[in-house]
């Protein structure tokens, strides 16, 4: 959705919907790399790449290891050059 709206250049509406979802659950890492990749604050979306993918324990050889959800909106999101 956010990808559709940034092609659409409709700011305000992703601005209206990071604040919705921002309110509902302010500690989500997906939510913040999100919106960190939306302004190009690489930096920033790598740190937080990180944190998500070593929050799920395990070990690099474990599936455990990267958060499976978030694989997908990374994947999309690379797809759609967010």
């Amino acid at each position: 959705m956010l990808v559709g709206l940034k092609n659409l250049e409709q700011h305000k509406q992703i601005d209206s919907y990071l604040n919705h979802w921002k309110r509902n659950k302010p500690d989500n890492n997906i939510l913040n790399w999100c919106e960190a990749m939306l302004k190009n604050n690489n930096d920033v979306a790598l740190n937080i790449e990180t944190q998500i993918n070593t929050q799920a324990g395990g070990t690099p050889g474990d599936p455990k290891y990267a958060n499976p959800e978030f694989e997908i909106v990374k994947t999309i999101a690379k797809k759609f050059k967010l």
